[in-house]
């Protein structure tokens, strides 16, 4: 607080140095205070026994081991910029030399990275467990370079939790190193790709996906029908919300049924269409069968998976897309662009597992710096059970 002066009226200029101030106008200046780096030195005893000649050493407190070492809040910064705000090694030690006049090693950012992995692998167990138990859950892939080559991340999330995997393979190899949809028994929301199916478990697909392939038959091939699906499949939704809305979870059968139908009705009027028809193999004997349309592609999905394609308005807790996903995914194209592919596969799956970490803490409320912090003191966030 800088309190100043008045010396002078300043209608008449008449002296006030010997008049007592009646009240104070403030006004106030947020600024950032001079940043450094402040060293704590620990001293243990050192003393020789008298009775068995023997020097003894004072024990230091848990986690003070080195030398020299870095305490947990610089870690936590580092693990902040780097694993949350996507800095690289080489800015970051940029950052450190600007900031607080410190150099820091690339090792030991590496070191660093690799220690809050290995504290937060029991914090990935948990949300793993959790995923496994939850009603529904949301999965995704996106490409990802490692090592120069194409691997896939995968994520598996919900409103409050996700889990993340890096590996060479997208299929079902891929997806299953994250130890998640062999012990799922809900209902899992995706984007139709077919590994997905190869598991016990209810489905639900992306109706964003539907519309955008909705949008494209109408515009492009001139289908009346995709332009009355997507306004059916956007009905419904607005129906579940106002549903929602006055406190009611579920629709009437008489409404179900009209829905249906009305779907079914939709469907067959696309496949009636002159492009959706295959061609008659008598006729055309010496040709080679023409591939399927994307319009037909479409209502075949449509047709054969419309349980998947309408659970949720069978059950109001089950999302309209799989934008969770997407969202949660969304993060790795950002990461690509500031600091490039991984250079190691080990630096990819410390990435995963930390980014795990920090999406599940962020979802349910928690300072990401802090339980970055908290992760280098030995009490990493555990997630809350939903």
């Amino acid at each position: 607080m800088i309190y100043h002066t008045l010396d002078t009226c300043g209608n008449c200029s008449h002296s006030l140095k010997a008049i007592e101030a009646t009240d104070y106008e403030t006004r106030q200046v947020f600024d950032i205070p001079p940043l450094k780096i402040e060293v704590t030195e620990h001293r243990g005893e050192q003393k020789t026994c008298p009775h068995c000649n023997q020097k003894s050493t004072a024990p230091f407190p848990e986690g003070i081991e080195q030398e020299t070492q870095y305490g947990t809040s610089l870690k936590g910064m580092c693990a902040y910029l780097n694993q949350y705000q996507f800095l690289p090694y080489g800015r970051l030690q940029e950052f450190f030399k600007d900031m607080f006049g410190h150099k820091i090693s690339l090792g030991m950012l590496v070191k660093i990275s690799k220690q809050c992995s290995e504290n937060v692998k029991e914090t990935e167990i948990q949300i793993k467990e959790q995923l496994q138990n939850s009603p529904y859950l949301h999965h995704d892939e996106s490409g990802i370079r490692v090592e120069g080559k194409l691997h896939w991340c995968h994520v598996a999330s919900t409103p409050t939790l996700t889990s993340y995997g890096i590996h060479s393979n997208r299929g079902k190899e891929g997806i299953e190193t994250m130890s998640i949809l062999e012990r799922f028994g809900g209902r899992l929301i995706h984007d139709f790709f077919k590994p997905y199916f190869s598991y016990e478990c209810k489905h639900g697909l992306c109706n964003a996906h539907h519309l955008r392939e909705l949008k494209f038959i109408e515009e492009e091939h001139g289908q009346e029908w995709a332009k009355h699906m997507a306004n059916l499949l956007l009905a419904i939704k607005g129906q579940v919300e106002d549903h929602l809305d006055n406190q009611q979870t579920v629709f009437s059968s008489m409404r179900i049924s009209a829905y249906e139908r009305c779907y079914d009705e939709i469907v067959m009027l696309g496949l009636w269409h002159p492009d959706n028809i295959p061609e008659r193999s008598a006729v055309h004997e010496h040709r080679k069968r023409r591939k399927q349309t994307k319009a037909k592609n479409l209502l075949d999905r449509l047709r054969f998976h419309k349980e998947e394609v309408l659970a949720f308005m069978y059950d109001f807790t089950i999302p309209f897309t799989n934008n969770q996903a997407e969202q949660d995914i969304r993060m790795l194209k950002v990461k690509q662009k500031i600091s490039g592919c991984f250079r190691s596969q080990n630096g990819a799956k410390c990435f995963a597992r930390i980014r795990s970490y920090i999406s599940t803490a962020k979802k349910q409320g928690q300072n990401i710096l802090q339980v970055l912090q908290n992760a280098f003191d030995g009490n990493p966030f555990l997630p809350v059970t939903p």
